[in-house]
């Protein structure tokens, strides 16, 4: 035989090219993707799933489906049960969720298991049994856009580990709403992430409370998720609380563009080690029975007694949540940049226990009450020794505005904890600061509150003037657009920031 180096160079060249070419033909080979086929179903088929000859059973288009496979269900009702089980890569697709309706006859109307890369669309499942859920997913992989479930007896959704095998879920347009004795949605052990955007967790709660479970009444309940985030999402008229997270292990939870609003206890509330960011969200009339603060379960957001993480709360509406805009109970909360109105209170801290620490920058944040309101209104109620508290600080940019908060109250009132007490601006609001208890006046700053509240008839040129005794020569900064010489609360909201920068 001869020796490599006495092959002619030609040879060797040719036969190294072959290689090359047989390499790459195995790589092209690799990279290909494998066919996806259509499978049809349509009410009453008993065919083959083809287009022509379609399936009657979405189970058996499931059970013959392979990886990269559309399932495309036609229009009409199935009362039937789907079970995915070890699948990856399938898509089933409705005619859409006024169109295509599962009403299955056991106790979940899809179960996701074991299962991987599983992407649902465009369908609704009522599931009226005992016990009935609408989607489980159980150590799996989903996602599931323009979904509806509705009248579920038990979660429209119900998400959890299996066999060691964490749960991942993706929901996008969905409509998770009017669960009858449970939540609409709930994400108990082993949940590696939740995603919501543009989903609606609305009205559940819907069934008298004979078999009801714990989570009776919530939009959504998480116990577990390493990730969440919930974008431009509604939790709304649910007849417990809006979203209640109770972490069970810590979780890191985003919220954006969301509300909950006309809950009848919390509009969100959370528990546990949850490093929290909420902004651009509104929350509104939630909790229904007039309560004197601090209290829980009748709040816009709640942070309860055990929660341990760091929470921020930034660009935010509260608006006529029963007792507190905001109740916090423990661990680390920012608030920034956020609007309270017509709240009884509009951030109430409580430190009750011993050991619990509570710590806050509030910065930049409006709050204010209607005229004429009959209840006792406070602006920040602080409650206990362990709360140290930060509001506003030596530069005018940071106040926080306070707004007719009046009838017999106070805009802060503390008993026992820390205040640090920045510059801030009070308008028609005449009690700046009182003891919930018979001590001496804070000397936490009290020479930096500027009260520039009228006599009763509203603030006008003469009230400012005596706090910024240039404002006449610049008069065009607030605009007196009726010239009635009193400024209205419109035309008040244009001279704020000009107030803070000239203190």
């Amino acid at each position: 035989m001869l020796s490599n180096s006495a092959v002619p160079i030609q040879t060797r060249v040719r036969r190294d090219l072959l290689k090359i070419n047989q390499l790459i033909t195995l790589v092209m080979l690799i990279s290909i993707p494998a066919l996806s086929a259509d499978i049809y179903v349509v009410v009453g088929g008993t065919g083959t799933g083809t287009q022509i000859d379609p399936f009657g059973s979405i189970q058996m288009a499931v059970d013959v489906a392979q990886p990269f496979d559309n399932i495309l269900i036609g229009p009409g009702t199935y009362n039937q049960t789907v079970t995915i089980h070890q699948k990856a890569d399938l898509t089933i697709i409705g005619a859409g969720i006024a169109n295509t309706l599962i009403r299955p006859v056991s106790t979940n109307g899809v179960l996701v298991q074991l299962s991987t890369a599983i992407v649902i669309t465009d369908l609704a499942v009522e599931n009226l049994t005992a016990s009935g859920r609408g989607v489980v997913v159980k150590g799996a992989d989903l996602t599931l856009t323009r979904i509806s479930t509705f009248n579920t007896s038990h979660e429209g959704i119900l998400v959890v580990e299996f066999m060691g095998a964490f749960a991942n879920i993706s929901l996008n347009e969905c409509q998770i709403d009017a669960s009858q004795f449970s939540a609409g949605f709930v994400a108990q052990t082993g949940v590696a992430s939740v995603t919501a955007n543009q989903t609606t967790f609305n009205g559940n709660g819907t069934g008298a409370c004979g078999p009801c479970n714990a989570q009776y009444g919530r939009g959504m309940v998480i116990f577990t998720a390493n990730m969440l985030d919930i974008t431009d999402c509604e939790f709304d008229n649910n007849l417990d609380t809006g979203m209640k997270i109770a972490a069970s292990s810590p979780i890191i939870f985003n919220m954006s563009g969301s509300s909950a609003s006309d809950n009848l206890s919390n509009g969100l509330g959370i528990e546990g080690d949850v490093t929290t960011l909420i902004s651009n969200s509104e929350f509104s009339r939630n909790g229904p029975v007039p309560r004197d603060p601090p209290v829980t379960g009748r709040n816009g957001i709640e942070f309860f007694i055990n929660f341990v993480g760091d929470g921020l709360v930034a660009n935010c509406v509260f608006v006529s949540n029963t007792t507190n805009g905001i109740f916090i109970g423990s661990g680390s909360v920012d608030v920034y940049d956020s609007t309270f109105d017509d709240n009884h209170t509009a951030l109430s801290y409580n430190s009750t226990i011993s050991t619990s620490t509570i710590l806050s920058q509030i910065h930049r944040n409006i709050m204010q009450m209607e005229s004429g309101h009959l209840d006792m209104p406070t602006g920040i109620r602080l409650n206990g020794g362990g709360i140290s508290a930060t509001l506003g600080n030596q530069e005018c940019s940071d106040a926080n505005t306070f707004i007719n908060i009046r009838d017999m109250s106070s805009v802060i009132c503390f008993n026992g904890a820390m205040l640090n007490l920045g510059k801030n601006i009070y308008i028609d609001s005449p009690n700046p600061i009182r003891h919930c208890e018979p001590n001496p006046p804070p000397s936490c700053g009290c020479e930096t509150i500027y009260d520039i509240a009228g006599m009763g008839n509203g603030v006008d040129l003469n009230d400012l003037n005596m706090v910024l005794p240039n404002w006449t020569l610049a008069p065009t900064l607030i605009p007196d657009s009726n010239s009635n010489g009193i400024l209205d609360m419109t035309e008040l909201t244009l001279i704020i920031t000009c107030i803070a920068t000239q203190i």
